[in-house]
């Protein structure tokens, strides 16, 4: 499959957001990308400006001298062209079939997906007209962005800000990237990640030092492969695709309530979270003041959500936990799997510099049902999380 993404800008004030997109692309590793600019597009972001940043001239003129039929070439193939953002004009003229300028143009002739971005004031994205165009370009196989509500340059309030740049590469990735009519299409995962923060008092809270890293490893693996996931949330500092639902949570009560309401419709389920042990007995309803005296809390144990989904769905869903352990991670994790009656356990090295909570990296080993064991002496967990999902895929086609 072609790679190269093709950005397109078109004249709104949110063009200036686009360099941001591009830089946030190219962090994550994308240098095949090409440009297009319009007319009015230019007047907010000069052809300058966005072959500085890209390193190649951007694509103005259908009849440019040197680049003959290039709106075709430039799409034939592509991996994706991304109008960001897309104007009420540009929807129109795409909707309606209307090809006056290189832009426009390069649309009708592509041959990969297309998104388009919407920005503009909310009345004019409200309209019927854009309501309707937007409608036909569903309906023609064109991904929309929804714009984000909020405070705009026009100085109203409302839905028509374009998204962060973080979110726009997010969906180009996503519609990149997807595999469609693989084992996981049409599956729905669900995944439990980050920690939580059971409350002492109103200040005060016992917590871990999950980061969330590995949940939005396996989260964007999962989607990538073509599942439908949805993430439980809890505490951290991991910010989570933008193409996969999300519900925050907090303690480990409103955890187990949230992935046992969530869990009748999912086929896998991943308890990627650093769920408390145990939580305070008793919650302070007041501050409790310093004094020299030591505090003694009274903690009891939280429900293990693992073991209840797998007394729940043992043979009936696949099950993957976690194990975080400071030694004999492999012993740890095959007494898990027996004791939670899960399909796989991922057990984790933690408490050393380069593998645990809040590193980018893993000391990890895989344990299965089936008694295979595969050991990584030091991973980056995005690559530990393709992994996971090659396992679960492995499991549905047996299965099947």
């Amino acid at each position: 499959m072609d790679q190269r993404i093709v950005i397109a800008i078109s004249g709104g004030i949110a063009a200036y957001k686009t360099v941001g997109v591009i830089r946030e692309l190219q962090k994550r590793g994308y240098g095949e990308i090409e440009t297009i600019l319009t007319d009015n597009g230019s007047r907010f972001v000069t052809p300058v400006t966005v072959g500085a940043i890209t390193g190649k001239v951007p694509y103005t003129d259908t009849f440019e001298s040197g680049r003959a039929l290039s709106h075709i070439s430039l799409v034939q193939p592509c991996g994706i062209l991304a109008v960001v953002p897309a104007t009420a004009n540009i929807l129109a003229k795409f909707a309606g079939g209307i090809a006056d300028d290189f832009l426009s143009t390069a649309y009708l002739a592509c041959t990969g997906p297309v998104l388009v971005a919407p920005s503009m004031n909310t009345e004019m994205y409200r309209h019927p007209a854009t309501v309707r165009n937007i409608a036909q370009l569903k309906d023609d196989g064109v991904h929309v962005l929804d714009p984000d509500a909020g405070y705009l340059a026009c100085g109203t309030e409302g839905p028509g800000r374009m998204p962060d740049a973080e979110i726009v590469a997010d969906m180009i990735e996503f519609i990149l990237h997807r595999h469609i009519g693989g084992p996981l299409s049409g599956r729905k995962v669900l995944i439990a990640s980050g920690g939580t923060s059971e409350p002492i008092d109103p200040v005060r809270t016992i917590t871990n030092r999950s980061s969330g890293r590995m949940g939005k490893a396996l989260a964007t693996a999962f989607a990538l492969a073509g599942a439908d996931v949805e993430i439980v949330v809890g505490t951290g500092s991991s910010r989570y695709p933008a193409y996969c639902r999300q519900t925050t949570v907090e303690t480990a009560l409103e955890m187990m309530n949230a992935v046992m309401e969530r869990s009748t419709d999912a086929d896998i389920i991943v308890m990627a979270a650093a769920v408390a042990d145990y939580t305070p007995e008793t919650v302070l309803q007041e501050k409790k003041k310093k004094n020299e005296d030591s505090l003694c809390l009274k903690l009891k144990p939280t429900a293990d959500i693992l073991k209840t989904l797998g007394t729940r769905y043992e043979g009936k869903k696949i099950l993957v936990g976690f194990a975080a352990e400071t030694a004999n991670v492999t012993e740890y994790a095959k007494q898990k799997l027996a004791e939670k009656k899960a399909d796989l356990i991922v057990g984790n090295l933690v408490g050393v510099p380069d593998s645990g909570f809040g590193v980018e990296t893993s000391r990890a080993v895989l344990v299965q049902k089936d008694g295979t064991t595969d050991t990584y002496e030091k991973i980056s967990k995005e690559k530990l999380g393709y992994h996971i999902v090659d396992k679960v895929q492995k499991m549905l086609e047996i299965i099947r």
